[in-house]
């Protein structure tokens, strides 16, 4: 009882010392508020206007009859999309390039809206708080599991462990190449000593992107909007669609979509011009038949 006593305040100090090693940005990295801008995509008014940069997505040009060709195309997709007649005709999504996006644009990356009372450390460390909670509790739902602790691991991955009869499958687990994820080398290096244990979410890095007075939907309030980095390489897309409304996920050109996204709210919106005159969001179920690997 004394060991394991002792291992379990190991793992404690070695957790803290890894989540402090990381520091919490206050100060914003723009002031400017957001403004949306009509003559952009609302998936981009999200990117940009909450980012202040892109990485060189553009908005494609659509006729309204007409399918989108490999001229229309943003630089990150490299797609040709079906939309026909105000919708999205068909299944039609080829792929003509291999366009993935350059950091920290090129994994699923989410942005927080999240409401606050002032400007105040103490409320801006909620702001954070407030964002680690919500996507615990989404990830505790989906596959009914309970957190355990959180950790910053060495390769600067900030990873989320939880326990449960889930965890102990996915430990036993053995992929088609006949090797298992969860090695010696693996659990230790995330403190994992239990065989009911496992990885489920986590980010790369989150970060304080700006104050607003306004969201993307129009929205009035005060918010610190939260930038969370390569959370798609820790986080599944089923966790993701269990966040509130006012959490916005981009999803950049990858192998099992091939046209970037921005998805909130259940509606998954594609990267239109506006002056095109076209629908440029479907529900999730259509982002299910059109990217059948998305949601998994």
């Amino acid at each position: 009882m004394r060991k394991q006593n002792l291992l379990t305040l190991i793992i404690i100090i070695l957790t803290t010392s890894a989540c402090m090693s990381t520091e919490r940005s206050y100060d914003p990295e723009n002031r400017e508020d957001f403004n949306y801008d009509k003559s952009k995509s609302f998936a981009m008014n999200v990117v940009d206007g909450s980012l202040d940069f892109h990485n060189g997505l553009i908005d494609a040009n659509v006729a309204e009859d007409a399918d989108i060709t490999a001229d229309a195309l943003s630089k990150a997709s490299d797609t040709y999309l079906g939309f026909i007649n105000g919708g999205l005709g068909g299944a039609l999504l080829g792929l003509f390039g291999s366009s993935y996006g350059e950091y920290p644009l090129n994994a699923g990356y989410g942005i927080y809206y999240v409401p606050i009372s002032d400007r105040s450390i103490k409320s801006i460390d909620a702001a954070y708080e407030f964002v680690n909670n919500q996507i615990i509790k989404a990830t505790e739902s989906e596959y009914g599991i309970k957190y355990s602790y959180s950790i910053w691991t060495a390769s600067h991955s900030y990873e989320m462990i939880y326990e449960g009869p889930y965890c102990t499958d996915l430990q036993a687990k053995i992929y088609p190449n006949g090797k298992k994820l969860y090695t010696e080398r693996y659990m230790q290096k995330r403190n994992i000593t239990e065989l009911n244990q496992c990885v489920k979410s986590g980010y790369n890095n989150i970060s304080l992107m700006k104050f607003t007075t306004t969201t993307p939907k129009g929205e009035k309030g005060n918010y610190a909007v939260m930038g969370i980095r390569a959370m798609g390489w820790y986080t599944n897309f089923k966790v993701v669609d269990k966040l509130d409304p006012n959490f916005y996920y981009l999803r950049p050109v990858s192998k099992i979509n091939n046209a970037p996204f921005v998805y909130n709210d259940a509606k998954a919106w594609f990267f239109i011009n506006p002056k095109s005159g076209i629908k440029d969001n479907i529900t999730k179920q259509q982002l299910s038949n059109v990217f059948p690997k998305i949601i998994y």
